[in-house]
């Protein structure tokens, strides 16, 4: 097949300009889309019609576009199999020459089991995913930064005899440019056969009338988490959280509360005042306790059921966050606590919202009964007060969040809200 050069390339991008990718997931809304892609590098594949493209949108950042050269058209390659084919190597790194920088792919010693055909995936607002021949799932970024991704990074460092609850890692791919500074653009991991999310099937359970089903694997849910805390303690480092980190973090809470205020119909005005209040009272732990590798953004559809157990995915943290922020280690309670509201959001789905508190205490009392002594001496104590900072810290998230994407969500974080200040209860 042709390969293109730089001159060939301009050519043919200008026939792909960028509004007609605005009704993909990954795209970014915005008002006004640029004409015209800005080719930062890009490279022809072995000649088989793949060409591998960084290119800038202005205001709209850095994008990955993986693409085949079909009668003179570029179309989009991430279910083409050819482009699947490249991640197929031989454990360890395959080099692919940019006219800038280099494409790398590294292949892990994981064994992998080929399938008779391929399938897509949902896309999210990042990146395209496919189930391809070659097997596994492959997770192509669309929208890409700096710096090696979460997931890469905790998917290779835990190792398989810790029995942690996630997917083994096949390989990724990443661009560095002359500088050596990388940039993450797929990822190809283990393809779990799942019969659904926690959400999913915790919910189809409660609507079957299943309900000691559903507390029973809740509380296992619970232990899972507990399970991933402590192998993340063995496979990165720990870090002591000293006072003056508790102080920042306090005012960091502040200063996402005062960046919300000027969203539209999205809560009552006269909630600030009261969360500044409470937050003033609230007194600081005894012992603050450490600081780890965690999730990041750990809720019911991050987790899959697998046979029967839960194995937990997508180490990528919240999404509107910078992958520097994504990095920074947290409180293993900050996982708790998005799990614990992830728990509010179920019971908001089903109309159960007195079926909420017993959840939540029995995903909590299973977490910490679970503690092994590595994780045990690194929580904050009492755990309780250190907890309700994060639950707030996440509702904040959570009323930005459904303020800009899903409006009419947007009373569950609402509520949730009022139920803490009122009487700072986490249950």
């Amino acid at each position: 097949m042709k390969t293109c050069d730089v001159k060939d390339l301009s050519r043919l991008i200008a026939r792909w300009p960028p509004h007609k990718l605005a009704g993909e997931r990954w795209f970014p809304q915005s008002e006004e889309v640029p004409d015209s892609w800005n080719i930062i590098d890009y490279s022809n594949v072995d000649g088989n019609g793949i060409i591998l493209i960084l290119a800038k949108l202005k205001g709209l950042g850095l994008f990955f576009l993986p693409v085949v050269l079909e009668s003179e058209t570029l179309k989009d390659a991430v279910d083409n199999q050819d482009y699947h084919d490249m991640f197929n190597i031989s454990p360890g790194e395959r080099i692919i020459p940019g006219q800038k920088g280099i494409f790398k792919i590294y292949r892990t010693q994981q064994q992998v089991e080929v399938r008779k055909e391929s399938h897509k995936s949902l896309c999210s607002s990042t990146n395209s995913c496919i189930f391809p021949l070659t097997g596994g799932f492959l997770k192509t970024f669309r929208r890409v930064s700096k710096g090696l991704h979460p997931e890469i990074q905790v998917l290779s460092a835990i190792d398989k005899r810790s029995h942690a609850p996630i997917p083994s890692l096949l390989g990724w791919m990443v661009y560095q440019d002359n500088l050596g500074q990388d940039y993450t653009l797929a990822i190809w991991e283990e393809s779990l056969q799942s019969s659904g999310t926690a959400w999913e099937v915790i919910s189809n359970k409660f609507n079957e009338g299943e309900d000691n089903w559903v507390i029973k694997e809740i509380s296992r849910l619970g232990s899972a988490v507990s399970r991933l805390h402590t192998a993340l303690i063995t496979a990165f480092p720990v870090e002591k959280w000293v006072a003056s980190e508790y102080r920042d973090w306090r005012y960091q809470i502040l200063k996402q509360l005062e960046s919300i205020k000027g969203l539209p119909n999205c809560w009552e005005m006269s909630l600030i005042s009261q969360v500044e209040s409470w937050m003033a009272g609230r007194p600081r732990p005894l012992k603050t306790g450490a600081k780890i590798k965690v999730h990041g953004d750990l809720h019911l559809e991050q987790i899959l059921r697998v046979g029967q157990d839960w194995v937990i995915i997508d180490f990528e943290g919240e999404p509107l966050r910078t992958m520097e922020e994504r990095g920074v280690l947290n409180s293993p309670l900050k996982d708790v606590a998005t799990m614990l509201r992830s728990l509010e959001y179920l019971a908001s789905e089903l109309e159960q919202d007195q079926m909420l508190a017993n959840w939540k205490r029995r995903f909590l009392e299973s977490y910490l009964g679970a503690c092994s002594p590595k994780l045990e001496k690194i929580l904050p104590q009492p755990p309780a007060e250190t907890l309700r900072l994060f639950l707030l810290e996440r509702v904040i998230y959570e009323i930005d969040y459904e303020a800009r994407y899903r409006p009419q969500r947007i009373n569950v974080p609402i509520k949730g809200l009022k139920r803490l200040i009122k009487g700072g209860e986490i249950l």
